[in-house]
């Protein structure tokens, strides 16, 4: 009887001393992978581990680079941006003369200094200094005692303007001395030209007692649907008139000009000046109108007709391939804009007119480029028929760097159909030009 109750204890106490380790093994053969979700201890959804939330980025410090990378952000809503741009001619050109010989020079076509700012989200100003045909021969009187010196003037102020804006880009003022809105040709940027330079149609305005094409004064501007339309009003000086009788100096009407502009696809870029050639980056068709007017006042007892001429054009930049692409590509430019000219008593010197520009350019990736231009203007009164004038020509470009920096070989051809007899009837124009060029 002794050994069966001796052993019946000993399996009893080691039970007892091996149950924890039988539960123990129970939960371990039941537990989860490591990989899987340990059931919730009430619902059994998935416990997700908790993950250490992100941390917000550190402020901004200034200055610092704009996300244009063309700009130096000094707060949040104000920047400063800075450019440069330099276009060295080696000019070949033929005298409108009997002889018809050529000169040979070398000048800084446009040698500028820019710089623009915003201050504030609403406030912004722009400037730009230049030396224009920096080192040109000029020649002072004639025969024996004429002398011939290079224009090393001092740079002049091109534009000065401040801008304020009162309902974002919908409605803003600016005043200071600007271009005057009147041709899409006229307000094209200077480093994005499709031909070699500005047309000689668009140019009749530098006859309007204009700072080349800029005139002071006060601009109202906006834009809508999208952007791809845009608006400019403008009132400046124009013709000051010299003191007449009672009247004193700078009496008269100020000048009134204004243009507008849609584009039916991609809009062009906000701001001074209009694309010309995109590189293949934006698809741009669009119209443009503008008008330009001023009256001066009596002179001498007899009333002055008044000044007053219009625009009108077209215009396209489109890429070759289906899109417009941010790395751009080959791409196809034109524009053909049509002006009149009527120049009154105010300005007598610019003649009852209608002009026509037409130009045409051609973009490859690869680096290179070609355009053509056809100009013609035809007065109205057979007195100054001389006058008329067909211009054509065009050229090649080497595009290194885009309008960053590039190389244009240029033709022109000046034809003077209606000039008198034995009067010569045209002149040539060869001119190589190196761009350099950072906005």
């Amino acid at each position: 009887m002794t050994q069966p109750l001796r052993f019946r204890r000993w399996w009893l106490v080691s039970l007892v001393a091996t149950a924890p380790f039988l539960t123990s093994a129970g939960a371990s053969a039941q537990s989860p992978p490591t990989d899987q979700p340990t059931p919730g201890p009430v619902t059994g959804e998935p416990t997700v581990s908790a993950t250490p939330a992100p941390q917000p980025p550190p402020p901004p410090t200034y200055p610092t680079m704009g996300k244009a990378g063309t700009q130096i952000m000094i707060g949040p809503e104000s920047w400063l941006r800075f450019g440069f741009q330099a276009q060295m001619w080696a000019h070949y050109q033929q005298a409108l003369s009997p002889a018809g010989n050529y000169s040979l020079d070398y000048y800084l076509r446009r040698a500028r200094l820019i710089a623009a700012a915003q201050f504030f989200k609403d406030v912004g100003m722009f400037i730009m200094f230049d030396s224009p045909n920096l080192g040109k021969a000029v020649q002072t009187g004639t025969g024996d005692t004429a002398t011939v010196s290079k224009g090393f003037s001092p740079a002049l102020v091109q534009d000065a303007f401040g801008e304020v804006k009162f309902a974002g880009d919908a409605f803003m003022l600016e005043a200071g001395l600007m271009d005057v809105p009147f041709s899409h040709n006229g307000l094209q940027a200077t480093a994005s030209y499709l031909a070699l330079d500005l047309g000689n149609s668009a140019a009749v305005l530098v006859g309007t007692s204009t700072s080349i094409l800029r005139d002071t004064g006060f601009q109202l501007k906006g834009y809508a649907f999208d952007d791809k339309f845009e608006w400019r009003l403008f009132t400046g000086s124009g013709l000051r008139q010299p003191a007449n009788g009672d009247n004193p100096v700078a009496h008269n009407m100020p000048r009134v000009a204004a243009h507008l502009q849609y584009q039916f696809l991609d809009p062009d870029n906000k701001g001074y000046f209009y694309s010309g050639m995109t590189f293949g980056r934006k698809k741009i068709v669009g119209a443009s109108a503008g008008f330009d007017f001023q009256k001066g006042d009596h002179v001498g007892g007899v009333s002055t007709d008044p000044y007053l001429a219009f625009s009108a054009g077209l215009f396209g930049a489109l890429p070759l391939a289906s899109d417009a692409s941010p790395q751009g590509g080959d791409e196809l430019a034109w524009m053909a804009e049509g002006y009149y000219y009527d120049g009154g008593k105010t300005f007598p010197s610019i003649v009852k007119q209608i002009d026509l520009n037409a130009e045409l350019a051609y973009y490859n990736k690869g680096g290179f480029g070609a355009f053509g231009r056809f100009e013609t203007k035809r007065v109205s009164d057979d007195v100054n028929k001389a006058q008329n004038t067909i211009q054509f020509g065009g050229g090649l470009k080497w595009f290194i760097h885009e309008s960053f920096c590039n190389f244009t070989l240029a033709y022109n051809r000046d034809q003077r159909p209606d000039v008198a007899p034995g009067a010569p009837k045209g002149t040539n124009q060869i001119i190589l030009q190196l761009q350099t060029y950072y906005f």
